[in-house]
């Protein structure tokens, strides 16, 4: 039996990988992540936090964060990243001299966007001569600071109550 000449035609794709992404409300990444990427492909995409936001974390898929790019260098098999954005928070300091208390006294954490309440309370023989500072107001001595929105420090200047004495001409 004689064999005769033939011709093989073979097709060849390269391995395609998906590639997803999973994260928590606060952010946004760009451009979108294909559904599937070839295999040993480099993938970059930056990421961008809404305001009051910050990048918390950034993992899966091999990749590096660098500012706020995230770069996988080789997909080689299906992956996830995995993105987790944080509220930021802010300190808070009262800062009052003597003659009186700023209650609570000590600094106070806050989420960006919320408000904390203060009480201003001058000791015996004192009044409360200013205050201000952390956007914020004074109600009574209810001291009322934020929305916050950076690292900040309101100060309490008290003084000393002064009374004149008039003699009456008879």
């Amino acid at each position: 039996a004689l064999i005769s000449d033939c011709k093989i035609t073979a097709q060849f794709e390269i391995k395609q990988y998906s590639v997803t992404v999973n994260s928590n409300e606060g952010g946004s990444w760009s451009p979108g992540i294909p559904e599937r990427v070839d295999h040993g492909s480099s993938v970059s995409f930056s990421l961008t936090a809404d305001t009051g936001h910050s990048v918390s974390t950034v993992e899966g898929c091999g990749g590096i964060l660098t500012g706020n790019t995230y770069t996988i260098g080789s997909v080689e098999g299906d992956c996830e990243i995995s993105i987790e954005y944080a509220i930021k928070t802010y300190i808070i300091g009262p800062y009052a001299n003597s003659g009186g208390a700023i209650i609570p006294h000590t600094e106070t954490r806050l989420a960006y966007g919320e408000t904390a309440t203060y009480e201003v309370i001058p000791s015996q023989y004192y009044y409360l001569k200013s205050i201000s500072g952390c956007d914020g107001t004074l109600d009574g001595q209810t001291y009322t600071v934020g929305p916050a929105r950076a690292h900040c420090r309101f100060s309490a200047t008290f003084e000393r109550i002064k009374y004149s004495i008039t003699q009456d001409p008879e």
